[in-house]
């Protein structure tokens, strides 16, 4: 019982961590709209996306190659979204990525049989004051196991959908540990995205000391239209 509960518990804090999240939400909101600009001329508008979706964002780069749309991404919502930015902070996945849910339902299942068990022995013993007494504390813990399993196992299902996954056959490594990876990119396309204007400004202050040049081009091509050609 006491190796069961904090894997339970652990999947239901980190599945409604994603569920309750209004930042994440709004992003995935952002990025399903970028992705139906980038394919609209290819299909229709999608209403989706699945997980591993997330971490080729830092892939799909520009023809220069010098941002990802996750670059792009990251920069929208700096300056039209900053609340949606820190969403990893609301992320609690604790030890979930290391929980088999295979594991956990057999082990949950282990329990009721074996509270079954207990009952049998103890209507044969009915004098047992001591077998009562142990069934009588088990089955209130085994009960109190099972219902939040089973919180846990809607809350489960519904963050696998939230990525268009099956509970069924993705395990939390899978979600969990996917997610955790796009945040830690999310957090690298933050700093590189300052350290790029960073030197984008200093390069920018040496070329206003140098003569006179041929002006820049008034209308730079459309970075989110390369990145989709």
């Amino acid at each position: 019982v006491e190796a069961i509960s904090p894997k339970i518990e652990a999947v239901l804090n980190a599945s409604l961590s994603l569920l309750n999240s209004e930042k994440v939400k709004k992003l995935f909101q952002i990025i399903l709209a970028f992705g139906n600009y980038m394919n609209s001329s290819r299909r229709g508008a999608a209403y989706g996306f699945r997980l591993e979706s997330l971490l080729r964002l830092a892939d799909t780069r520009s023809q220069t190659h010098k941002m990802s749309l996750l670059h792009y991404i990251v920069d929208v919502v700096g300056r039209r979204y900053p609340e949606v930015a820190d969403f990893g902070d609301d992320m609690n996945f604790g030890r979930a990525t290391g929980v088999s849910m295979m594991t956990l339902a057999a082990d949950v299942q282990g329990l009721r049989k074996g509270i079954d068990l207990t009952l049998f022995e103890r209507e044969k013993q009915s004098s047992n004051y001591i077998l009562f007494s142990f069934y009588s504390r088990a089955v209130k813990r085994v009960t109190k196991i099972a219902e939040t399993y089973k919180r846990m196992d809607d809350a489960y299902n519904r963050a696998c959908l939230m990525f268009c996954e099956t509970a069924r056959t993705t395990e939390p490594s899978e979600i969990f540990g996917c997610f955790r990876s796009f945040v830690a990119a999310y957090k690298d396309a933050i700093r590189e995205n300052e350290v790029r204007r960073k030197k984008e400004s200093e390069e920018a202050s040496k070329a206003a000391l140098l003569p006179s040049r041929a002006k820049p081009d008034p209308n730079p091509p459309n970075l989110l239209q390369s990145i989709s050609e």
